[in-house]
């Protein structure tokens, strides 16, 4: 293994000992299967190699749930109009609820993918997640009416899970001194999906009035004036599911022991702690960690929300009356910019005396910090 392994500390001599203590856990198999020809170093070489493949693929995979969310606010207000038939006064309204009920019911079914994720893998849950985002987006796009839209809406929600079984399988598969740069990449390919979502929705919501000379004539899209967008979005998660499905490896599955310490038991066969989630969110600092990384999630989406609805607001009830293109334009380089400023993070050496971790955004260490305070509190008798 040489030196610029994600696995092997800075600095650490050509002939030391590997430190298996900072391995992912789903690489320490291979300290003790190895043979004459085949040693565990060799073996693990190989593996970190396949890992580091594992990472872009996962920042790829982990672009498709912000591109479900962001993707129609350039047009929800135009969509909301066309489907409801509603005084203009009304669409801000109805286009806020649209736009939060993805999260709202994301918020709820976050701990059931994560526990499931546990018990059956990874993987499975994974592409079970893109799979139902990859239906959603189409079925809204295909909506006549608002209960409709509400409806499909809450579906894409409801197979949101991937963002947190991809920041698990991340964590299994970086080393703590890679930690904080992984996490970087995870925000900027965030940022990529946050810019691109809302571009891409302008840009294709009503083809037929945007582009006459290709879509004129085309009655699928002359019914259906928003059905292109949710067609683009469903491909793109359904690239993410077969992405998952054949290069992906499931990182990790939790044993029954495991299961039943964090789920029910507090101790394993070994004696070690293991908090359940009620405890470990009333440890010390959680709870200011959680609100700190709401409020940084939060800006963004509602700046976004509001912007897109004053925008397309007609200019007598004090809005800019835009069209969906001009809003996705707008937006486009808010999204450039915060791309921008998350790839500088990366690639920005640290200051003089700095960890290069003080670089990653906000949101990235509160996830950080939480993972390490589970692993130390197991750790803890």
């Amino acid at each position: 293994m040489d030196a610029s392994s994600p696995l092997r500390p800075n600095g650490r001599g050509e002939h030391e000992t590997l430190d298996y203590g900072a391995i992912p856990t789903h690489l320490r198999q291979y300290k003790d299967n190895g043979n004459a020809s085949h040693g565990p170093e060799k073996d693990l070489e190989t593996r970190s190699l396949r890992a580091r493949l594992q990472i872009p693929l996962l920042c790829y995979v982990r672009m498709m749930e912000p591109l479900a969310l962001y993707t129609i606010f350039p047009y929800i207000a135009q969509m909301t109009k066309h489907n409801g038939n509603i005084p203009d006064t009304d669409v801000g309204f109805y286009s806020g609820v649209f736009e939060s009920l993805f999260s709202a019911i994301q918020v709820v079914v976050l701990i059931f993918w994560g526990s499931m994720a546990d018990r059956v893998g990874y993987k499975y849950m994974l592409v079970c997640s893109l799979c139902g985002m990859a239906g959603g987006p189409v079925l809204f796009g295909f909506s006549t009416s608002l209960w409709q839209m509400a409806l499909f809406r809450c579906v894409t929600g409801i197979f949101s899970g991937s963002i947190i079984i991809i920041r698990s399988m991340l964590m299994h598969l970086c080393a703590p001194e890679t930690q904080a740069r992984t996490f970087g990449w995870y925000t900027f390919a965030d940022s990529i999906a946050f810019f691109a979502g809302p571009l891409l929705g302008g840009a294709l919501a009503d083809p037929v009035s945007q582009y006459p000379a290709m879509f004129k004539g085309v009655s699928l899209f002359e019914h259906f004036p928003y059905a292109l967008p949710g067609m683009v979005t469903g491909a793109v998660c359904a690239s993410g599911a077969a992405v998952a499905v054949l290069f992906i490896d499931d990182s990790r599955k939790a044993s029954k022991e495991e299961l039943d310490a964090a789920y029910g038991e507090r101790e394993d066969s070994q004696g070690h702690h293991r908090p359940s989630i009620g405890k470990l969110i009333k440890a010390p600092g959680v709870i200011g960690a959680l609100c700190t990384l709401s409020h940084v999630r939060l800006l963004p989406s509602s700046m976004l929300a509001v912007s897109t609805t004053a925008l397309y607001t007609p200019v007598r009830l004090g809005g800019m009356a835009f069209s969906s293109r001009q809003i996705a334009t707008l937006n486009r380089g808010a999204g450039s910019l915060r791309g921008n400023l998350a790839a500088a993070r990366i690639s920005l050496p640290a200051p003089p005396g700095r960890h290069k971790r003080h670089l990653v955004p906000v949101r990235c260490n509160v996830h950080l910090a939480l993972h390490r305070l589970r692993g130390s509190e197991r750790a803890s008798p």
